[in-house]
């Protein structure tokens, strides 16, 4: 869902991890990215199995402008349609 609202602009992955962590951040930042990496493959295959549409034509990634460490993801706009 967050993909989505925030389709018109990339994401990076810092900004999913907050997604994953606990109220109390009591989860290490291995175990949040772990959770954040196995949740997104999920998400991909049951869009591609759902869409017939390859799991790597779903996100397009990229680094970004300013720090090219850091990567970047959004949801590919041709796949979603407003109605």
């Amino acid at each position: 869902m967050y993909l989505i609202e925030n389709a018109a602009r990339f994401a990076t992955l810092n900004e999913l991890n907050q997604l994953f962590e606990k109220g109390n951040n009591s989860e290490n930042f291995s175990s949040i990215v772990k959770i954040r990496e196995t949740t997104l493959a999920t998400l991909l295959q049951k869009l591609s199995v759902l869409t017939t549409i390859p799991e790597e034509e779903l996100l397009i990634n990229r680094k970004n402008p300013e720090d090219k460490r850091i990567k970047e993801i959004r949801i590919d706009p041709s796949f979603l349609r407003i109605k």
